[in-house]
């Protein structure tokens, strides 16, 4: 019989030999997901519209419509209580908050200001260090 292994969490890496590198998990977050107010998710649905409505040249249409989708999709999960689509929302919003510029961020940045998003919530959404 072979070996098993079981997790029941996160894990970098399992078996024989198995090897991880470059992984990151991040407990706050699950944290500050299963906490969200409703004044959070307010100021995720302000922040949704506020990129979709956005007409500029720091934030092209296009990946404004993604990053929008990806809060949409945190949003719902919110609503519904499912903090497990929540963390893959936010990884999604991350890998989105990656590839943008540097004028893209400062711009969320300002706009997440504006809304006056609570300090975990920016911390969650990658915005509270730009």
């Amino acid at each position: 019989m072979g070996d098993m292994y079981i997790n029941n969490g996160q894990a970098g890496a399992m078996g024989k030999k198995a090897a991880a590198f470059q992984n990151t998990f991040n407990q706050e977050d699950r944290k500050t997901l299963e906490k969200l107010s409703e004044l959070d998710i307010t100021n995720l649905r302000e922040l949704m519209n506020k990129i979709i409505a956005y007409d500029g040249v720091e934030l092209q249409k296009q990946e404004a419509l993604r990053g929008a989708a990806c809060l949409a999709e945190l949003i719902e999960a919110s609503q519904n209580k499912m903090v497990e689509v929540q963390g893959e929302a936010i990884g999604k919003w991350q890998l989105w908050l990656s590839g943008l510029k540097e004028s893209s961020l400062r711009f969320l940045a300002v706009i997440a200001d504006i809304l006056t998003v609570s300090l975990p919530l920016l911390k969650l959404l990658g915005l509270s260090t730009l």
